[in-house]
């Protein structure tokens, strides 16, 4: 039976190995990744590099999704809205998940008005000064017109006034096209203006009688009515 030695006594051989296997048992090497653990793998590690899920693995930096909490010996969740994050709120994200745009340290799905969601860098930019809200960063990519403009639907731009062939729908603030024989109109209807009978008269296109029919007809072939 082995006797405890004293300060002054050197352990034999045999009580050195005897010493070193209680040691093992009591104390088993912890994995390399772990300042201090419960036992000698990764799971069950405690204070090591970070602390990461509810296994009790460590891990040198917080993966996608999480960050290093106050202590810096765990990682928390980031907000759901967050890719990568730098706190637990939804003012603290650093990216943004896949559907969603950055808009100061916020994520969100429609950038406010003014400014669209750039799918590259998943961030809110500028629309083009002209445009009240856009599709991208051009002049002609606007949805909508910056007060004061016009809108020409089938380019995508705000302009001062609307262009030849064009006229302007006050009520929704576009640039409209005249009808396909008007070089430039102040409306979508169709009027022939011409001297008949010694007078001058404005006629829809509907209400033309026989002889003005006659009339336009023979202006349209001529192209004097794109003309005048």
């Amino acid at each position: 039976t082995w006797v405890p030695f004293g300060l002054d006594l050197e352990p034999s051989k045999a009580e050195e190995e005897y010493l070193l296997s209680c040691f093992d048992v009591w104390f088993p090497d912890c994995d390399e990744s772990c300042l201090t653990c419960s036992g000698p793998d990764v799971n069950s590690s405690v204070g090591s590099w970070v602390l990461f899920g509810t296994d009790g693995s460590c891990v040198d930096e917080c993966p996608a999704g999480y960050f290093k909490e106050e202590s810096g010996q765990k990682c928390e969740p980031c907000h759901a809205s967050c890719q990568t994050c730098v706190g637990k709120n939804s003012l603290q994200c650093l990216t943004c998940k896949a559907h969603l745009f950055r808009e100061a340290k916020e994520c969100v799905e429609t950038c406010q008005p003014g400014h669209y969601g750039n799918s590259d860098s998943r961030t809110c930019e500028k629309c083009d000064p002209s445009c009240g809200e856009c599709t991208d960063g051009g002049e002609e990519d606007c949805l909508s017109c910056s007060l004061g403009l016009v809108y020409l639907r089938n380019e995508g731009r705000c302009l001062p006034s609307c262009p030849p062939g064009y006229h302007r729908d006050s009520s929704h603030r576009t640039c409209e096209p005249c009808h396909s024989s008007c070089r430039t109109c102040s409306g979508a209807t169709v009027y022939l203006t011409t001297t008949f009978q010694n007078k001058t008269s404005c006629v829809t296109w509907d209400h033309l009688d026989a002889a003005n029919h006659y009339i336009f007809r023979k202006m349209y072939k001529s192209n004097e009515l794109n003309q005048s």
